[in-house]
């Protein structure tokens, strides 16, 4: 799990970051770097050891005994021991006849001072382990199948520290919108479609202004209720225009359903194919203007259309 895709997990390279920054993505950087930001050990507090040879799970910094990590519950034991950063296995050997615990590498002039949280830790800690087969084994607590992945826990672990999201998240898109070299219009558009302020038939029975017993479906599919993100991002005909278009240009197309995320994502995307520099918001203005168009059309002037039609109709606005 993490210990073989992320290095170590079970010492310093938990709590500390990774060794090798550039061969990790921004997701993992972001991840390790909240042990920085917060009190919480990000890492440690959320995974759990199972422990099998105890070659793997370190004493000190790992959750593997219930009541948490043990350099926070005994943290002046931990200040004065020798031995922070070893596996559980290194801390047990033979005495007397028996395999026990040791001195945790604390002195025996501190551990004098120590004796009475010396003998609770002792007595805290399993006289024996149970044998069990194999190495250690680490759980992901934040999700029931204690499967681990880097961008899932990216976003859990940011619901938990940021709970109510980044701040000014997609506020670039707002600013570059009206930088885009298309007509006012369309951009004045672009811009009501990230307020979701678009006359679409679900707004206007909301408003009254039309009722529930008129047809609120979807004039391509006639399928589901028409709503400015299925008219123009969800609409399984309407995904197929996305993917002519997109194909047209050389992209891979990615459905995204929030208009303002869609929009930073295929500016990016063009702006990576090198397109002219007032151009690379244009791809998603114009499609969404002329589904509008394509729409209205069907609506007040009763006409058909089919969905390679308002593709092409795009390119030629694009080519220009």
């Amino acid at each position: 799990m993490l210990k073989a895709r992320y290095v170590d997990i079970n010492l310093q390279a938990v709590n500390d970051g990774t060794n090798n920054k550039q061969s990790c993505s921004v997701w993992w950087l972001d991840i390790c770097s909240l042990n920085n930001k917060n009190s919480e050990e990000v890492f440690a507090n959320n995974c759990l050891f199972r422990v099998g040879d105890r070659f793997i799970t370190s004493f000190w910094h790992s959750h593997w005994i219930e009541g948490g990590i043990l350099k926070d519950r005994f943290p002046s034991l931990y200040d004065i021991s020798l031995l922070q950063d070893v596996s559980i296995a290194s801390l047990r050997g033979w005495r007397n006849g028996s395999w026990c615990w040791n001195d945790f590498g604390i002195p025996p002039a501190a551990a004098s001072r120590t004796p009475a949280v010396l003998l609770l830790l002792q007595r805290l800690l399993p006289a024996d382990f149970p044998s069990r087969l194999g190495h250690d084994s680490v759980d992901w607590m934040l999700f029931e199948d204690q499967n681990f992945l880097v961008s899932i826990s990216y976003r859990a672990l940011c619901k938990r520290y940021i709970p109510f999201g980044f701040v000014k998240l997609h506020d670039f898109a707002f600013s570059s919108i009206w930088k885009v070299d298309v007509p006012l219009t369309v951009r004045a558009f672009g811009w009501r479609c990230f307020w979701n302020r678009i006359p679409t038939k679900d707004l206007l029975n909301y408003r009254g202004i039309i009722s529930s017993s008129s047809n609120l479906h979807c004039v391509f599919c006639n399928a589901f209720p028409e709503s400015s993100c299925h008219s123009f991002l969800d609409c399984y005909k309407v995904i197929g225009i996305w993917k002519d278009i997109a194909g047209w240009l050389g992209l891979c197309y990615s459905k995204l359903t929030d208009f303002k995320e869609s929009y930073l994502f295929w500016s990016s995307s063009c702006r990576n194919l090198k397109i002219k520099k007032g151009k690379v918001g244009s791809v998603r203005l114009v499609v969404v203007w002329s589904l509008w168009l394509c729409r209205n059309d069907i609506i007040f002037k009763d006409v058909g259309w089919n969905a390679s039609g308002v593709a092409w109709s795009c390119k030629a606005l694009l080519w220009r």
